[in-house]
């Protein structure tokens, strides 16, 4: 008798979390989280700048031409202290999953490796433990996937003059094609590395990109904790 309350009363239990706790639904977007930014910055470099540099977008390049080529922009070579975050949709990796980018090094093999054997389209972002890019790259993913979401945003960008912010993108050394997904997610997360760019620039344009957000995904990106955002993509520690 003691033992069939007691498995009604785990049943019961279990029925209730299960209720009050539904599993979230995760979008096909995967973290991965480096200790350090070295860590980082070394592993997604390529697959980055092959996405979206200005100057090896859809290019094969070596470690060397692309360091070469980024100290004499930048009058010394210091990518490795650039960059807090990194995204990708998952196609910009078939050219190093063939081969075109070898040799690869230790840690974009082993960036590759935790990717072979997912199917269909997915998006890659990259943080590491430190640091506070997460919402940033996160709103990528979303605006990536989410048709509806990304179209809301182009329109609302096509009202309001962004030319400072444009600017301020091309200098730091974003792709022109890239420019519309970088301008919502800095300004919804922080503009303080693009410069010229003043709060008063952007103030009303801020407060359309937040309503928009809301609206399509039902929070606040400025409230969400780290670990609200996580629950709802796929995190691998690197």
């Amino acid at each position: 008798m003691k033992m069939r309350i007691a498995i009604c009363l785990v049943l019961l239990f279990t029925t209730k979390r299960a209720k009050a706790f539904p599993e979230i639904e995760k979008y096909p977007i995967y973290l991965v989280v480096c200790k350090t930014q070295y860590e980082l910055t070394s592993a997604f470099m390529r697959p980055q700048e092959y996405y979206e540099s200005p100057k090896f977008k859809g290019q094969i390049f070596s470690w060397e031409e692309y360091m070469d080529w980024y100290a004499q922009e930048k009058g010394n070579f210091t990518y490795f202290q650039d960059w807090n975050g990194f995204n990708i949709p998952s196609n910009i990796l078939a050219p190093f999953y063939r081969g075109d980018f070898n040799p690869l090094t230790n840690k974009e093999k082993r960036l590759l490796s935790f990717f072979k054997d997912i199917e269909g389209d997915f998006y890659v972002i990259g943080v590491w433990q430190q640091g506070k890019a997460l919402k940033h790259e996160f709103i990528h993913g979303l605006f990536y996937f989410d048709h509806l979401y990304r179209e809301a945003v182009r329109q609302c960008l096509g009202h309001f003059n962004v030319s400072k912010v444009k600017t301020a993108l091309l200098e730091k050394g974003y792709h022109e094609d890239s420019v519309a997904d970088e301008i919502n997610a800095y300004i919804l997360t922080g503009i303080e590395k693009l410069t010229d760019v003043k709060e008063e620039d952007i103030r009303d344009l801020r407060e359309e990109l937040l309503k928009i957000f809301e609206d399509r995904f039902g929070y606040s990106i400025l409230n969400a904790a780290d670990n609200f955002l996580t629950q709802r993509i796929h995190v691998i520690y690197f």
